[in-house]
């Protein structure tokens, strides 16, 4: 999107944003709006040094994101994304079930991280030995396309 297009777009998710907000009790300050309604936009995973450098020089500091992102996640508005122990990663929670979300695909290569929305993964239920499964996340790890097919290049050179 670009131009008045992109404004639009922007609007709408912000409009959005504020419902979701009021829906779950949250004040709906223009911080926590513009922050809801990035990550209700970008579809992806996103990291709270990404969220504040895309909200760009209006942005509340670090800190106020992380308590929103805090806050976000409690109400269950958004969650974090299962990608590795170190890294906090958040997406909206619009395409999740409480009890399970959609896989995520990290490249080992680039680092890019994906939401692979449109692959199901069976629930895992009765694991037996008195473990109790709260909620379910598969994050998948290898390469993305475009560094598989450099990959591949690399290899053809090679031989």
């Amino acid at each position: 999107m670009s131009g008045s297009g992109e404004a639009a777009g922007i609007d709408r998710s912000e409009a959005e944003a504020a419902a979701r907000l009021a829906s779950v009790g949250l004040r709906r300050t223009p911080g926590r709006v513009r922050l809801l309604g990035l990550l209700m936009r970008r579809r992806r995973p996103m990291s709270p040094q990404q969220v504040h450098e895309a909200l760009g020089p209006e942005a509340a500091n670090r800190v106020s994101v992380y308590r929103a992102l805090d806050a976000f996640v409690a109400k269950g508005l958004v969650h974090r994304a299962c990608v590795d122990q170190r890294t906090g990663m958040f997406e909206s929670a619009d395409r999740c079930a409480q009890d399970h979300c959609h896989p995520h695909f990290t490249c080992r290569s680039c680092g890019a991280i994906r939401c692979l929305a449109d692959v199901e993964v069976p629930l895992i239920h009765g694991l037996g030995g008195g473990y109790r499964v709260e909620r379910q996340q598969v994050h998948l790890v290898g390469l993305c396309p475009e560094c598989a097919a450099e990959a591949r290049n690399d290899e053809e050179t090679a031989r």
